[in-house]
């Protein structure tokens, strides 16, 4: 595990902040996060566990809502910094 790594996990596990990215646009952060860590050894294995983190809401979602379609798009764009 890579630094990167540590400090995501880290304030993954954190309940308010956690509760915080989720009342907020939880996008913008990541792309911010993610833009740091490009061209690190440990980008893959972060952008993973930020998909896993973006997506554990989805199973109660509707398929076809607007934060899908958003989300879908984003997750391109963080796919394109590969």
């Amino acid at each position: 595990m890579g630094f990167p790594v540590e400090v995501f996990e880290t304030l993954r596990q954190n309940p308010r902040f956690r509760e915080y990215l989720w009342s907020t646009d939880p996008f913008a952060w990541f792309k911010e996060f993610m833009s740091l860590v490009r061209g690190h050894t440990a980008y893959g294995d972060v952008f993973s566990r930020v998909i896993d983190f973006l997506f554990e809401r989805l199973p109660g979602s509707e398929l076809h809502s607007p934060s899908l379609v958003g989300c879908g798009l984003q997750v391109r764009w963080l796919y394109s910094l590969c």
